[in-house]
């Protein structure tokens, strides 16, 4: 097999097919390789979104990104927007559909059709993908790059690192291989964690609630300092909790003692809550605080926030006064629960930290220390919001590589 390439790209997932779609167009003389370490490209893009694909977000902001330099993804995310990832799209056979806050799926709704066309139009152009096949470093012989593997050496003029990150597991690919190679290359390695993922809690309080959703906001607190708030659809788990504004507050890094605050009536303040309940004593005055909540809340969220107040649930509510009323409005303001870890790599969705995007040029993504080496996608310090944010950093980020290495030759 002749192992001479024009580009080798290390990974199959979403950066790596895009940006290896962009250079086989612009260079079609050129030989262009994908390496896999899975049978197939794209696992990750065909789970992701629930199966959905959540491709991109039309309200598309800096604002929704994060890593400790993130200016860096500016460039990219300005040149390569949401219209270039629509038009990118459409010219492989996926046009958008939108859901709610503004995220942008396939119109068949189907993230292995995202994943299809992607391979298809690989295959058409002639980009050349070798799947199970494990990348170990990259290292230099006579001005040329050299790709190290388990199934021998690939020479190249450039090298575009897309593994991703340990996110899913190595299940779905998430091996962490691409640290390894550009740590070795001198890069730093900004410490990964779990980011985009479900929280473990004390789940004494809430093990009545296992399966039961609600509309809430929740807050996270760090040694007694609020970090992020965020409202939307909130899961109780087994476990603890889940849902779109869990995941979104999940990123922050736990150094210290972290609880949560639930509000289960993010419109309302505090003041407001209680004049509810005053005035719905009044109504419901003829009820047993069993059925108190009927309407308003699920039953077993009810019943839990009268145990935590110590409330009888044969109590008549004609009994409740002011005091009452008002501890049960605290609860209802701010629920609170220990956070006591995330649940773990294999199901967060994305992976804060990477390797650091300070060795890196900010428009073009080749590393200022190994030059024609380029890194896309989550591998670096760079990941965003639910919402299509990530992906949209996977398409961007290796348009603005494809457009480093193609200027190149320009």
């Amino acid at each position: 097999m002749n192992n001479c390439f024009h580009t080798v790209i290390i990974g199959g997932g979403a950066s790596g097919m895009c940006a290896a779609i962009l250079l086989k167009s612009k260079l079609p003389d050129e030989r262009i390789v994908v390496l896999e370490s899975l049978p197939r490209v794209g696992k990750k893009l065909s789970i992701t979104g629930n199966g959905r694909c959540n491709i991109t977000n039309r309200n598309l902001s800096i604002d929704s990104y994060h890593g400790e330099n993130v200016e860096f993804c500016r460039y990219s995310l300005t040149k390569f927007d949401y219209k270039f990832t629509c038009e990118f799209f459409d010219k492989i056979g996926v046009p958008f559909c939108e859901g709610e806050d503004g995220k942008m799926y396939p119109y068949s709704l189907q993230a292995s059709s995202v994943v299809d066309a992607l391979r298809f139009e690989m295959d058409r152009i002639g980009v050349e993908v070798i799947n199970e096949i494990n990348a170990k470093g990259v290292s230099k012989n006579n001005g040329r790059l050299i790709v190290n593997t388990d199934k021998g050496n690939f020479e190249c003029n450039n090298v575009i690192v897309a593994t991703g990150s340990t996110a899913g597991g190595r299940k779905i690919g998430g091996t962490g291989d691409g640290y390894s190679i550009l740590s070795k290359l001198g890069h730093k390695l900004i410490s990964p964690t779990e980011s985009l993922v479900q929280l473990k809690t004390e789940t004494e309080p809430i093990k009545a609630l296992n399966g039961i959703k609600v509309n809430a906001s929740v807050t996270s607190f760090v040694n007694g300092k609020k970090q992020r708030c965020e409202t939307g659809e909130l899961l109780f788990t087994k476990y603890g909790i889940s849902g779109p504004p869990v995941l979104q507050i999940s990123r922050n890094k736990i150094k210290g003692e972290r609880i949560v605050k639930i509000n289960f009536f993010p419109e309302k303040s505090y003041n407001e809550i209680v004049e509810m309940l005053l005035c719905r004593k009044e109504t419901l005055a003829h009820r047993t605080a069993e059925n108190f909540f009927v309407g308003l809340l699920p039953k077993m969220v009810g019943h839990t926030i009268l145990k935590l107040c110590d409330i009888a649930l044969n109590k008549k509510v004609s009994d409740f006064d002011g005091k009452i009323c008002r501890l049960v409005a605290e609860k209802l303001y701010s629920f609170t629960l220990k956070v006591i870890g995330t649940n773990g790599v294999e199901n967060c969705q994305v992976i804060a930290g990477g390797i650091s995007t300070s060795d890196f040029d900010e428009t073009t993504l080749e590393s200022k220390l190994c030059r024609g080496v380029y890194a896309i996608g989550e591998v670096l310090d760079i990941d965003g919001d639910c919402g299509g944010f990530n992906l949209q950093w996977a398409w961007s980020s290796a348009a603005a590589a494809s457009e480093g290495i193609i200027g190149k030759l320009l």
